[in-house]
């Protein structure tokens, strides 16, 4: 989804897998920042050239919650990964999904470092548009979203609360360590 002052459009996979056209249509629109959240690597998604060639200098920034796990998903990404050579799944990685973005023109890239659930990816996601607008920028915001979830619970108080409680703070810290924010953090809504 791209965002500016234009009304947005929404390009939606839940009927189909977006073709590269509409992948190009939707990043060059006039806005000032674009969201994404899906399954795999965005690079996965759209291929690499399609992105080399895109002008993307009005773009300040590009949110990028990808690498959502889900079992159909999962086994369409396999599937085409298979077809793949290792140099096209090296493109996939976070830091080379940053640098092209960056290289196309993009000031700030916020991704992914690694797989996580889509509920999990959806609550990060929210909670930085939400921290967006009262933070100032995406670094402010990005703490206060980490520095929130990671406020210590009390402990439980029997074994039996233990077991029903949420996962572990490792696996929650490993889930709040997963987005980077690459280039320059200063993109804030005014």
């Amino acid at each position: 989804v791209a965002y500016g002052k234009e009304s947005a459009k929404v390009l939606l996979g839940s009927r189909q897998v977006p073709s590269a056209a509409e992948w190009q249509r939707t990043l060059v629109q006039p806005a000032s920042a674009f969201v994404y959240q899906g399954p795999g690597p965005l690079l996965a998604q759209v291929d690499p050239e399609y992105v080399a060639t895109l002008g993307l200098t009005g773009c300040a920034a590009c949110l990028v919650f990808d690498r959502a796990a889900s079992d159909v998903a999962s086994r369409r990404l396999a599937k085409e990964a298979n077809q793949k050579s290792t140099s096209r799944l090296a493109l996939e990685s976070s830091f080379s999904t940053a640098a092209l973005l960056s290289l196309a023109g993009v000031k700030t890239v916020i991704l992914n470092q690694w797989e996580t659930s889509a509920a999990e990816n959806h609550d990060i996601a929210t909670s930085l548009l939400s921290q967006l607008g009262t933070a100032g920028s995406l670094a402010p915001a990005m703490r206060t979203v980490v520095r929130g979830a990671l406020q210590v619970q009390p402990a439980p108080t029997d074994e039996a609360a233990e077991e029903a409680t949420a996962p572990p703070t490792e696996y929650r810290c490993s889930v709040l360590a997963d987005p980077v924010v690459y280039g320059l953090p200063s993109f804030g809504i005014s």
